[in-house]
């Protein structure tokens, strides 16, 4: 059986990366779509609790959650009209 994998090269070693249709950059955009129990500590924050005390709820790193969704979203939305993206999910995601 063959390895489906690509060869391991250094990039100063390989040939040049050529964008497709002769465009002059190449994006790739990663999508990352998670979920965290709102009763639960958030897995990681913006902005650090007073006091070094953390909160549960966690309502200002929620309120960065919650405008990402609110302002970004449809932003996001309207990008994924025109360009191809990957999607990276947590696990929790898939629970549903």
């Amino acid at each position: 059986m063959s390895n489906p994998r690509i060869a391991y090269e250094l990039t100063d070693e390989r040939a040049a990366l050529v964008p497709p249709s002769g465009k002059p950059l190449i994006v790739h955009v990663v999508v990352n779509v998670e979920v965290w129990p709102f009763d639960q500590p958030m897995p990681r924050g913006i902005l650090s609790p007073p006091h070094g005390a953390s909160a549960v709820p966690d309502v200002p790193n929620w309120s960065w959650a919650e405008y990402g969704l609110r302002a970004g979203m449809p932003r996001l939305l309207r990008l994924l009209r025109e360009v191809p993206v990957t999607c990276a999910i947590n696990s929790d995601v898939s629970r549903g």
